[in-house]
């Protein structure tokens, strides 16, 4: 009964945001786009138009260079520069900032109903701030919900980004429980435990079973005030979680601080690391030789200082976001791509992943980089090239709008007067 309730009181709240959402739009007209100009997920085009129909990019090119139907909606953007929707590749629905609520209290005292009804606002949050498509992280203890989520979005239950789902997370037994239990064996998990061959085919395999798209291991465990984190699975455990996931044709993305655990992953063919706080300079070097990816989540850790009355700018940096600084110079040195993940839904509010581009340009990287890592770098890693990440003919019409040039000037990235997921438009503020 009690999983009944849980599940009327999400369809009707959902109900009530897609109709509000859906009596908009009108999917099968043509849509004529004429901004200032275009970031096609590469680089700035002038004098562009795009024309949509349905939910593919069906025309683009300078006025004149191909016709549209009479009867086309003509969305006019002066002043403002045309995009392909952002695309987030970490993200935590189902946390949300931990000023509100501790990780533990949320993971311990919210309701799976509250849970699910929260992922399901961070998910409309998200989208009507311009991205389009996320990875999300794991549910933090809330099971295989995050396929439901997903499922639902693409029914059209309630309005979100495309979602990349790594369900339950993976970590060795005792690595990510609440330390608030008296023992850790009943403390509830934020990712699923699993040890040994036995322990991680049955676990990976069930995840890839329920719909993971992506399977998200814990390299280490969590540190506290007095110890730091420390290593927990052996390089054959990581190969043979790897091995699973290739033969599902899934990546595997690590989440990894320390230089052990950096190293494990590395030699396990883990070729995403999120985080990499600790990472030397001979890490960096062996990431760049084997075509690894960063995601350094800059955002989760200023925010998470913020939040405890570090004034930015005016107080002295803290050791870690020295640190932080320290990594994106060494990486860039090594020329070890970077690309973004906000970590929205911890420190980071849902809707501000935003963040997490203006630090990466604070921290040494180029306006376009930073770009490209959103849109087209992102859609690469992805493996969603053909689909998504890019203003191109054939392509998916996610596209949003942003007042002035976020290529010059990458806070202009907040200003999202357009959004468009799949032909449909979300949010059109270009009027006012």
């Amino acid at each position: 009964m009690r999983k009944f309730s849980s599940l009327f009181i999400l369809f009707i709240t959902c109900g009530f945001i897609v109709n509000a959402q859906s009596a908009k739009v009108d999917t099968s007209k043509y849509y004529l786009l004429r901004p200032s100009q275009v970031f096609d997920g590469k680089e700035i085009k002038k004098n562009t138009w795009v024309l949509v129909k349905n939910n593919m990019i069906q025309e683009m090119g300078a006025p004149g260079s191909f016709t549209f139907p009479s009867n086309a909606v003509i969305i006019d953007m002066e002043g403002k520069t045309l995009l392909p929707g952002l695309i987030d590749g970490h993200t935590h629905l189902f946390l949300h900032p931990y000023k509100e609520t501790s990780w533990e209290d949320q993971v311990i005292k919210e309701t799976r109903a509250e849970r699910i009804i929260r992922a399901a606002n961070h998910a409309k949050t998200t989208l009507l701030a311009g991205f389009t498509t996320i990875r999300d992280m794991g549910t933090q203890g809330a099971g295989y919900e995050d396929v439901g989520l997903d499922i639902s979005i693409e029914k059209a239950v309630t309005p979100g980004p495309r979602m990349l789902t790594a369900t339950r997370g993976l970590s060795a037994s005792g690595v990510y429980t609440s330390r608030d239990f008296a023992t850790e064996s009943n403390a509830p998990k934020g990712a699923a435990e699993a040890d040994g061959k036995d322990g991680l085919l049955k676990e990976v395999r069930a995840q890839i079973g329920a719909g993971a798209d992506v399977i998200y291991v814990y390299c280490e465990s969590r540190g506290t005030a007095t110890s730091q984190p420390t290593v927990t699975f052996t390089e054959e455990e990581l190969k043979l979680i790897v091995d699973l996931a290739k033969s599902s044709n899934r990546q595997v993305v690590a989440s990894a601080s320390t230089p052990d655990g950096i190293l494990r992953a590395l030699n396990a063919g883990i070729t995403i690391i999120s985080h990499g706080d600790n990472a030397t300079p001979e890490l960096f070097k062996k990431m760049s030789e084997k075509g690894a990816v960063l995601y350094p989540t800059l955002a989760h850790v200023e925010m998470g200082f913020i939040n405890r009355g570090w004034k930015r700018g005016a107080d002295k940096d803290p050791d870690r976001i020295r640190m932080k600084k320290q990594n994106i110079a060494d990486a860039l040195k090594s020329k070890v791509q970077i690309s973004f993940g906000s970590e929205a839904g911890g420190f980071v509010p849902h809707g501000k992943n935003y963040l997490e581009l203006e630090l990466m340009v604070d921290y040494g990287m180029s306006h376009l980089e930073v770009l490209k890592a959103a849109t087209s770098g992102n859609a690469d890693l992805f493996d969603m090239s053909g689909r998504i990440g890019r203003v191109r003919v054939g392509l998916f019409a996610d596209l949003i709008a942003v007042d002035g040039d976020p290529s010059v000037d990458i806070s202009k990235i907040e200003q999202i007067k357009f959004v468009m997921k799949d032909g449909v438009i979300y949010r059109n503020e270009l009027n006012k």
